[in-house]
């Protein structure tokens, strides 16, 4: 899903799935059908522990991946649904408008 943003700086919102190391796994799809490797400089940040929602801002490295810019917490409580809803909402050119 991330092919067409190679290069590009980008934000996403998921899941933590996993971490291990530098990396972290977000699973960006409910039921987890789309998975994003986020690959950080350091540790990851404190707030991105498995479980929790998460808003990711990094630079797209591969079509499954991106270099960690900044991260945000969501909560545990987060409805990615409706977050994914307004980004469709956001990319269509008759209401692009409403979200600059």
């Amino acid at each position: 899903a991330l092919k067409q943003y190679v290069g590009a700086e980008v934000a996403i919102a998921g899941k933590v799935a996993s971490m291990s190391g530098s990396e972290m796994v977000l699973q960006c799809e409910e039921g987890g059908a789309a998975a994003v490797r986020v690959v950080c400089a350091s540790a990851p940040p404190p707030s991105t522990t498995p479980g929790v929602f998460v808003q990711v801002r990094g630079r797209v490295s591969s079509e499954s991946a991106l270099q960690l810019v900044s991260a945000y917490p969501l909560g545990s409580n987060f409805d990615l649904a409706n977050y994914y809803a307004m980004v469709s909402l956001a990319e269509m050119p008759e209401y692009r408008h409403l979200f600059v």
